[in-house]
């Protein structure tokens, strides 16, 4: 069972500490000091948005039209993706109080982390970014540059130079700013700040004050234009390209083998992203001391499956035994934490044979409560676009999954690719019995 933090508990390490939000803080305020100690951050990092998707009721919750999650907790974090290695190095939760100037405060947080004797550059959007920020920045002894907002501390002359459905304005036109990779920029000798007006796919402005004015290239690709092209960049936005989009990638990451489930509660939300972003990191820095061969070959889920191992030695206080080792290991091969022998076994958690389930006598029967009615497991994978027109109300007791009739045989005889959440739910209902 897991303890999250009641309403009357502590939520703050002492006296002129800041507070934790409820349920739940005091676990990621932990979860965030591990990721700390545990891994020291590159030059080039990048501070962004998480939103976990959720819809039940707290004042955490916030409600954006205009992103593909309308309800959601917002997080900022700063992490680093360099080399197929991601690393959510800190995490804030936006409360949603409505003080001013509230993203700057979050931004100081995280950059405040940093060791400033690294001299990081931070690569922010538009959220972020501005000439107070930047200064900000500057003064706990890193750099910062990202794409910059209108009345953000942009010079006038780089400001008033926009692009309006794609083309730009006369401004544009009267600074050679006309096509794209054309660009023009102003350098405030006093804030040591760069401002840049550059035409992408149309004019975005780019507020730097760790770069000059050096150019480069970025690919770009075009309609009825076979490959990529290349076309000229500032530097800031060449490596703004580059390291920005180290939270996304981690983000895309951590949902591709995301354990979390259907839940209700908004703090259960934030526990299973602690949990995969643990596990992500954790991964990354698995690779990272494990250099031979065939430890750099080891797939993300064959590693999270022999993390689930090693929990389960944990918890039971011994090997893997009983039904659990039945579910984990497939009936041809042997479960093992040793990365060379799960590589040569091919060890795939999506075809999982289950041993109990091929030779154990199970019978389909109609569920308890007439109402009660599930997807078919079976045609939930063959049938994936029919998913919510396959309900019935038959089950197999000893498997804990519904079925129809006719599929009640055949999910019995045959090893069918599952998913690892499926063989998740599968090990705690053997468990229970």
């Amino acid at each position: 069972a897991i303890h999250f933090q009641g309403d009357d508990e502590p939520r703050s390490i002492g006296d002129g500490q800041p507070q934790f939000i409820r349920k739940i803080g005091f676990l990621m305020e932990l979860v965030a000091c591990n990721c700390m100690t545990s891994y020291r951050m590159g030059q080039n990092v990048a501070i962004d948005e998480i939103t976990l998707g959720m819809s039940s009721p707290s004042e955490y919750r916030r409600i954006t039209k205009h992103k593909k999650k309308h309800e959601s907790i917002q997080l900022f974090a700063i992490g680093e993706s360099t080399n197929s290695l991601q690393y959510c190095w800190l995490f804030h939760l936006d409360e949603n109080d409505g003080r001013p100037g509230k993203i700057h405060d979050h931004v100081l947080r995280l950059v405040d982390a940093l060791e400033p004797c690294d001299g990081h550059h931070v690569y922010m959007d538009n959220l972020f970014i501005s000439q107070k920020t930047l200064g900000a920045v500057r003064e706990l002894g890193h750099g910062a540059a990202g794409t910059c907002r209108a009345a953000r501390g942009m010079p006038a002359c780089i400001e008033k130079i926009k692009s309006v459905d794609g083309k730009p304005n006369e401004l544009a036109k009267a600074s050679g700013v006309t096509d794209q990779g054309d660009w023009v920029y102003s350098i405030n000798q006093q804030l040591n700040l760069l401002a840049v007006a550059w035409f992408d796919s149309g004019i975005c402005h780019f507020l730097s004050n760790c770069h000059d004015a050096d150019e480069n290239v970025v690919e770009r690709r075009k309609k009825r234009h076979r490959g990529k092209l290349t076309i000229q960049a500032p530097d800031v936005a060449a490596q703004y390209n580059i390291h920005m989009t180290a939270i996304d990638d981690i983000d895309r990451v951590r949902e591709l083998l995301s354990t979390r489930l259907r839940i209700f509660k908004w703090y259960l939300a934030l526990f299973f992203f602690l949990f995969d972003t643990s596990t992500n990191n954790g991964f990354t820095l698995w690779k990272k001391h494990n250099t031979d061969a065939a430890s750099q070959k080891v797939s993300r889920r064959v590693q999270y499956m022999m993390l689930c191992e090693d929990m389960l030695k944990l918890a039971g206080g011994g090997d893997v035994g009983g039904p659990l080792q039945d579910v984990l290991a497939p009936s041809n091969l042997t479960a093992t934490t040793d990365p060379a022998t799960a590589t040569a076994n091919c060890l795939n958690p999506t075809h999982v044979a289950c041993r109990r389930r091929l030779n154990e006598r199970h019978f389909i029967v109609a569920h308890d409560d007439p109402s009660m009615r599930r997807n078919c497991v079976l045609c939930s994978h063959t049938q994936p676009g029919k998913v919510g027109q396959l309900r019935v109300h038959y089950f197999c007791r000893q498997c804990g999954v519904f079925l129809h009739i006719d599929c009640f045989e055949e999910w019995h005889q045959k090893v069918q690719p599952v998913s690892p959440r499926f063989c998740a739910v599968l090990a705690s209902s053997l468990s229970k019995k």
